[in-house]
């Protein structure tokens, strides 16, 4: 007799495959889900005036997904949606933003930036690390001044405890050490109470580029310094590297 002929044979054959089909319709669902589980999101308030040219030239690079306009007597309210592509600014992330800008007047009102990520994984990056590098680019760029960027990040600087060592002030005569990858030689910028922002532009000074140049900020051999809390961490006399997009 054919084997399928044989009692119960057929319903145990059937039995696994559906077993088979629900086990991997419950792990892609849970994969699925894992992936879109995670989320950080950071919404803020600006209301700080906009160079509305360099905002153009700066939308040009986006991948914008959505516009909508909404304009009266009084106000001309733009509201733009993007997703970056960079996924290494972001520490692997692709994130959602979304911004809120008055045409009329030049005024940026708010942003709001969202990350997807897994559920299962620790997050690699924080509301304020999201705020303080978008805020950081718009400045670069021309969009926001130096003096409104720096209002809009300053909630992301650490607050040092009573009972903690507090960094050392610039008259104090200590240094970070900064090399370029094809350097043989340190160069020395002040150590003390900066901001990664600040920090940016005192490497920048000190290597005659401009801000915008200085792409990434190592500390030896491999650990990237991208937010206020790395640049606390750092000690007098720390070897820092870092990597300059030399303008043809």
């Amino acid at each position: 007799q054919p084997f399928m002929n044989k009692p119960l044979v057929w319903f145990l054959v059937s039995m696994f495959t559906w077993f088979m089909v629900g086990s991997g319709v419950f792990m892609l669902m849970r994969n699925l889900n894992d992936k879109t589980g995670g989320v950080i999101t950071c919404r803020v308030k600006v209301n700080k005036p906009i160079d509305l040219i360099a905002l153009d030239e700066y939308m040009a690079r986006k991948a914008i997904v959505s516009e909508d306009g909404d304009a009266d007597t009084l106000n001309a309210i733009q509201k733009v949606v993007w997703h970056e592509r960079e996924a290494a600014k972001w520490e692997g992330y692709l994130p959602k933003i979304e911004m809120q800008y008055d045409v009329k007047f030049g005024f940026l009102l708010s942003v709001y930036l969202q990350i997807t990520r897994r559920a299962s994984e620790p997050a690699r990056m924080r509301p304020e690390t999201m705020k303080l590098r978008f805020f950081t680019e718009l400045q670069e760029m021309g969009v926001l001044t130096p003096d409104a960027a720096a209002d809009i990040i300053d909630n992301t600087r650490r607050h040092v405890a009573d009972d903690e060592t507090p960094a050392l002030s610039f008259d104090q005569g200590v240094y970070l050490k900064v090399k370029t990858p094809a350097e043989k030689f340190y160069r020395e910028v002040p150590f003390g109470m900066q901001t990664y922002l600040e920090l940016r532009e005192e490497i920048a000074a000190k290597f005659e580029v401009k801000t915008s140049q200085i792409m990434q900020i190592l500390k030896e051999p491999d650990i990237l310094i991208g937010d206020d809390d790395d640049v606390v961490r750092l000690q007098p006399d720390t070897v820092l590297q870092v990597n300059i997009k030399h303008v043809k």
